[in-house]
């Protein structure tokens, strides 16, 4: 399974507390994250940026980086992207933008917002974490997620993943 990320839109649902920090710097600090997330889990991942001045693919370890040319969304190329894909089964798109993940569905391909990808991100590091046999969570403090804006509980989280 690859899962294609609406990059922006990711970094914007998590906004970073780190007020000082440029863009750029909280989008390479996501790319750490999300790159650290994919090699504990085996998982294939695309990162989608938009307003570069030329469309570029990098690769950071396992993560593949696209940034859109000047003359293209995020949104149309992953548009495009999925236009193109046969294998309707093996690709995701991650998005909490709802035009594009109904356009995307509307092709046969799965999405998931953002918010359910950070939420199986958030249970996969708890099946890694053993609980002490001293407490134990109840079901519903399991399915609370920590608030989007708090970036710092979801930097832990993602960090966690590699101990």
């Amino acid at each position: 399974m690859h899962y294609y990320i609406d990059g922006y839109n990711l970094l914007f649902k998590v906004s970073f507390q780190h007020k000082n920090l440029s863009l750029e710097e909280k989008r390479t600090r996501l790319i750490e994250l999300l790159e650290q997330y994919a090699s504990t889990y085996n998982l294939s991942l695309s990162l989608v940026f938009d307003g570069q001045d030329e469309n570029s693919t990098q690769h950071f370890h396992s993560i593949e980086i696209v940034y859109t040319g000047s003359y293209q969304s995020a949104d149309d190329y992953l548009i495009d992207l999925f236009s193109s894909l046969t294998h309707k089964k093996r690709a995701v798109l991650v998005t909490s933008d709802n035009k594009l993940r109904y356009t995307v569905q509307h092709m046969g391909f799965k999405s998931m917002s953002i918010e359910d990808f950070l939420h199986i991100a958030k249970k996969r590091r708890r099946k890694r974490t053993p609980k002490s046999a001293s407490y134990q969570s109840t079901k519903k403090e399991e399915e609370h997620l920590p608030p989007l804006s708090d970036f710092s509980s979801w930097e832990k989280i993602f960090s966690d993943l590699m101990n």
